[in-house]
C-alpha cells in the first residue's frame, strides 16, 4: 500500500493482480512524506517508507464492531493490522484522516486470483497437490478490495480490472505518476 500524500491518492495492493509489480514501479516516484509499506518477499523485499508516520485511531476501531473482530481475527493469526494488503474499509477505519484521498485498487476475478495463487506456490514452495485441494485450505478472494463487509461501495475507490491495467496507467497519469509492466504480467 502506498499513501501519495501530496497526490492525495492511496494505492491498496489487492492478491495476485501484479500489486507488487504496480507498488515497485509507483515506489520510485515517492516523495519524502509518502507512505509506503513494507512489500514483497525474499530477494524481492523492499522495507518501505514512513509506515510509522501512520497514526492508528484507536478509538475508531471500538466504534466499530465489524472491524474489530476482523483485526482481532488477525491478531490471532500473528497477522499485523497495517500490513501490505490491508483493504480498503479497514483502512478507512484505522486513518479516518485520509478519507477525503482518492483510492484505487486491481481486482481480479477469483477463479483467476487462486489459480495465480496455486502456481506461485508450486514455483516457490514446491507444493504437491492439485489445485483442488490447494484452494480448500488457501482460498483468497479481493472481494475486500472491491466493495465493503457490509455490501456497500468505498468511498473514492476507483477499481481497475486486472484484464485491462492499460486503463489504471491512464488513470495514474492524470497524476502524474509513470506505470511501466512487464509484458507477461498482464497475459
Amino acid at each position: 500500500m502506498i499513501v501519495f500524500h501530496s497526490r492525495k491518492l492511496i494505492f491498496f495492493k489487492s492478491y495476485k493482480t501484479a500489486g507488487t509489480a504496480i507498488e515497485f514501479e509507483l515506489s520510485k516516484q515517492l516523495g519524502s512524506e509518502d507512505v509506503q509499506l513494507p512489500f514483497g518477499y525474499g530477494a524481492d523485499y523492499f522495507c518501505g517508507q514512513n509506515a510509522e508516520s501512520l497514526k492508528i485511531n484507536y478509538l475508531n476501531i471500538l466504534k466499530n464492531p465489524r472491524i474489530f473482530l476482523v483485526l482481532a481475527k488477525q491478531m490471532l493469526k500473528n497477522i499485523a493490522i497495517v500490513h501490505e494488503h490491508i483493504d480498503p474499509e479497514v483502512f478507512d477505519v484505522l486513518f479516518p484522516a485520509y478519507s477525503g484521498y482518492t483510492k484505487i485498487s486491481v481486482y481480479r476475478d477469483s477463479h483467476d486470483t487462486n489459480y495465480s495463487n496455486y502456481r506461485m506456490y508450486v514455483r516457490r514452495y514446491g507444493i504437491d497437490c492439485g489445485y483442488d485441494d490447494f484452494i480448500k485450505s488457501n482460498y483468497i478472494s479481493n472481494a475486500l478490495f472491491k466493495r465493503s463487509r457490509s455490501g456497500k461501495p468505498i468511498n473514492n475507490l476507483h477499481i481497475f480490472q486486472y484484464n485491462d491495467l492499460n486503463s489504471l496507467i491512464s488513470f495514474l497519469s492524470e497524476y502524474e505518476l509513470n506505470l511501466k509492466l512487464d509484458i507477461r504480467i498482464n497475459s
